[in-house]
């Protein structure tokens, strides 16, 4: 009986050891995609400002672009994002 308890001592640790590569993964993915939003409302911002100022001046249609880098994705994909 004494046996069998010692062989559970370490079963806490495979499971970490298992699970935290997923939790981080996950972590990685939501700050890169938080990331594209954050600056895909950066540039909508800037086409809104130089929308309204060629307004003022005369009817303009404003296209900005962005390519963005890839950090965490890049293990999947190397081509930058664009942001339009």
């Amino acid at each position: 009986m004494v046996r069998a308890t010692r062989a559970r001592n370490g079963n806490v640790a495979v499971i970490v050891a298992f699970t935290l590569p997923v939790v981080v993964g996950g972590a990685g993915l939501g700050v890169e995609t938080s990331f594209w939003y954050y600056s895909s409302l950066k540039l909508q911002a800037v086409a809104d400002a130089a929308a309204y100022a060629g307004a003022l001046e005369k009817a303009v249609e404003v296209i900005v672009k962005q390519n963005l880098d890839r950090y965490f994705t890049a293990i999947f994909n190397q081509a930058p994002v664009a942001e339009q």
